[in-house]
């Protein structure tokens, strides 16, 4: 293959922001390293074709803005054919109004359900690594109610409840897909947070956890939930 030809494929970073394998048989060690974290001579190497001026450049922020919502992170259109377009929009308002309103009403005109499965969707995809299927699964799993109380959806969909210790989502809310746990409802998604700080707060969070647990009446909320982080804590070991 040659150099400047690469496949992406998309993998989770550990420090939990997209990556991308390079399929380069002579370049074994950028698989699995983000661009930011690729060495100097590596993403110097790495090219993508504008999708206007159909050229290929370096994928480099000196080429290419960077765009989040993109599986490279970068925009589709170069620098320049950015640049050119907003210069044309610039002359011509109107035209500018135009596509604005095109692009608006071409999203508008789906009907409510279809654009609220699109959002969802992507939600569980660019955030947690999971599909519509993985949350109707779950939610039968869990007997059709939160995962710790018995609080069922409504017109809201549950939280994807994932270990904060994992991806603190600190600058970013994106997680690795890999410390995903269960659903659950407003209160408790809330909540869950309150009493894991609390848990890290113990000496010994083993035994803190053991008495603290012991001390609980099987049927009390703080007793549930924690079963519910032992269960994954198991888990995800």
């Amino acid at each position: 293959m040659n150099e400047t030809q690469s496949t992406f494929k998309m993998l989770p970073c550990p420090q939990f922001k997209w990556v991308l394998q390079i399929c380069w048989t002579n370049y074994p060690a950028s698989v699995g390293r983000c661009l930011e974290h690729l060495p100097a001579h590596l993403s110097r190497r790495l090219k993508m074709k504008c999708t206007k001026c159909s050229v290929d450049k370096p994928l480099t922020e000196e080429f290419f803005y960077k765009h989040k919502s993109t599986k490279t992170g970068f925009h589709t259109q170069c620098i320049e054919c950015v640049k050119e377009i907003q210069r044309e929009l610039r002359k011509d308002p109107e035209k500018g109004e135009i596509a604005r309103l095109r692009a608006s009403k071409h999203w508008h005109a789906k009907p409510q359900e279809e654009r609220s499965k699109i959002c969802n969707e992507r939600r569980l995809s660019q955030r947690f690594k999971r599909t519509p299927e993985w949350y109707d699964e779950t939610l039968e799993t869990q007997s059709g109610h939160c995962a710790i109380c018995s609080v069922e959806p409504g017109k809201r969909r549950f939280h994807v409840d994932h270990n904060h210790a994992c991806c603190p989502c600190v600058g970013t809310r994106y997680t690795c897909g890999k410390c995903v746990r269960g659903l659950l409802c407003d209160a408790c998604n809330t909540s869950l947070g309150y009493l894991e700080r609390l848990m890290a707060d113990f000496e010994n969070p083993e035994v803190g956890e053991v008495d603290l647990r012991n001390s609980l009446r099987p049927d009390s909320w703080t007793y549930k939930a924690l079963k519910y982080l032992k269960s994954y804590e198991r888990t995800h070991r």
